[in-house]
């Protein structure tokens, strides 16, 4: 349980106990043992986005936007959001949703659908 594969489930939880600063060097832990999948970039992304680092973030999920599917797209939305790139975060947002009634990679991140999408509506 020392290797990249522990750091990356422990930012995940991080994230979910809403430390993301924690939950960054986590993942930051296992990209630097050898991580390369999509779990923990995206989980690396969404602690960016939590910490307000959107730029980075869509950065970083650039290169994995199709391979990271549902998730990718709802942390896009949610840092282009954040940068008050509205157009951007509705189409976004609009993929992100399209693609979660079949399939969330981490359902954890349906909380953070929801609140987009009753942001978005008001």
């Amino acid at each position: 349980m020392t290797d990249w594969w522990a750091s990356s489930r422990l930012g995940q939880v991080l994230l979910q106990l809403e430390e993301p600063k924690l939950a960054l060097a986590a993942y930051e832990d296992a990209m630097s043992d050898g991580a390369s999948d999509i779990d923990t970039r995206l989980g690396h992304a969404e602690a960016l986005v939590d910490l307000e680092r959107s730029d980075a973030a869509l950065k970083e999920l650039e290169p994995i936007l199709l391979d990271g599917g549902a998730d990718a797209f709802l942390l896009c939305a949610a840092a282009a959001q954040q940068m008050q790139r509205r157009v951007e975060a509705e189409l976004f947002l609009d993929r992100a949703y399209k693609m979660a009634r079949q399939h969330l990679r981490a359902p954890f991140r349906l909380q953070r659908l929801n609140m987009l999408i009753s942001t978005a509506a008001a």
